[in-house]
């Protein structure tokens, strides 16, 4: 054997094991690659506007959005949020959140950042206003309620709290505890 077939010869089980490396490396990386699942049969829409029924299929609330997008739990997320009873409710609260969760069957909205609800049909002669950072709405029962701080303002007397449960319908405040604020009858 010359020098030159043993240089030919070494060249070429160098290449080989080469070849055979990177294979192996190529078959490593392929099986550590994760399979990304699409969801399916899912939406998203821009600038929505939902209508929430009773059960008797009439009007009820609306609620917009700028967007809404199913999960995968068959949730609908909402993000900047305004929610309004129908006039023929005859239930005169709005409601405004960064953004609500609504459940799979509709029946309750999971309502977070910057939640304000106002009634804007002036009890008393003076708007009222609930402030909190979390609120639960169930439309068709007409009540919100939450376990965190809420701030409460009718007209310029305000009140704060730990938790609430309001019946919109009745136009019903209930503060839960810790219970701040003086609030002179007239």
């Amino acid at each position: 054997m010359t020098i030159k077939n043993l240089l030919v010869f070494s060249v070429l089980i160098a290449l080989s094991m080469a070849s055979w490396y990177l294979s192996e490396l190529y078959n490593e990386i392929e099986n550590q690659t994760e399979e990304i699942t699409l969801p399916t049969n899912q939406f998203y829409m821009l600038s929505t506007r939902i209508l929430g029924t009773d059960s008797n299929g009439e009007s009820l609330y609306k609620i917009e959005a700028n967007h809404a997008q199913q999960l995968e739990n068959d949730e609908i997320k909402f993000e900047n949020v305004y929610i309004t009873y129908s006039i023929e409710s005859d239930v005169p609260w709005t409601i405004n959140a960064n953004s609500a969760i609504a459940s799979a069957n509709h029946e309750a909205f999971s309502l977070s950042g910057n939640v304000l609800a106002k009634n804007t049909n002036k009890l008393s002669g003076e708007i009222t206003e609930i402030s909190t950072q979390y609120l639960e709405l169930q439309p068709r029962k007409y009540t919100v309620k939450t376990t965190s701080p809420v701030k409460i303002k009718i007209g310029e007397k305000i009140l704060t709290a730990t938790g609430l449960l309001a019946l919109l319908d009745e136009n019903q405040l209930m503060l839960e505890s810790n219970v701040n604020g003086e609030f002179l009858p007239q």
